[in-house]
């Protein structure tokens, strides 16, 4: 090794505090373990460099994972809650379906009733209205017998008449 080499090889022991004496036999063989402690120095700063990257990155990470687990817990609770909200508003669709039939049934039943009570209404009054027509001619025939008879001369009142039929 030139005398060049072995002082700057000095130089570079002395920056790693190294201030022992160096001899012209072994320089080669420290020259390549200070090159090999230079490169895993290195190495390792620039691994401790991106240890600290990833950690940073992992505390970003929980960060926002913890965001996501509250935000998930909340979910969760308002899924729940929508889904009891959900199964009373059923529960009540399915109660006033049931009261609608119910008064549907009610109804229907009303109007049969009063479509009955219509029918034998009417079947009354046609009867009745027989009987009242029938009575008018009843009427009529005996006002003509009355006077057929107040035309002959009798004079007979309304019971004898009655009589006399």
């Amino acid at each position: 090794m030139d005398e060049r080499s072995l002082v700057l090889l000095r130089r570079k022991l002395e920056a790693l505090n190294y201030t022992e004496a160096l001899d012209a036999a072994s320089a080669p063989l420290v020259s390549h373990i200070v090159n090999d402690l230079i490169r895993t120095t290195d190495s390792y700063c620039s691994i401790k460099q991106q240890a600290s990257k990833y950690a940073q990155e992992i505390a970003t990470f929980n960060t926002k994972l913890e965001v996501v687990k509250q935000d998930c817990g909340r979910l969760s609770k308002e899924n729940t809650q929508l889904h009891e909200q959900l199964i009373r508003e059923a529960e009540r669709y399915e109660q006033l379906q049931k009261e609608s039939y119910q008064r549907t049934k009610k109804l229907e039943d009303q109007v049969a009733e009063l479509s009955y009570w219509k029918h034998q209404a009417l079947s009354r009054y046609d009867g009745l209205e027989k009987d009242n027509q029938g009575l008018r001619k009843r009427v009529a025939e005996l006002i003509k017998l009355g006077e057929k008879r107040s035309k002959a001369g009798e004079h007979t009142t309304p019971c004898s008449v009655d009589k006399q039929q």
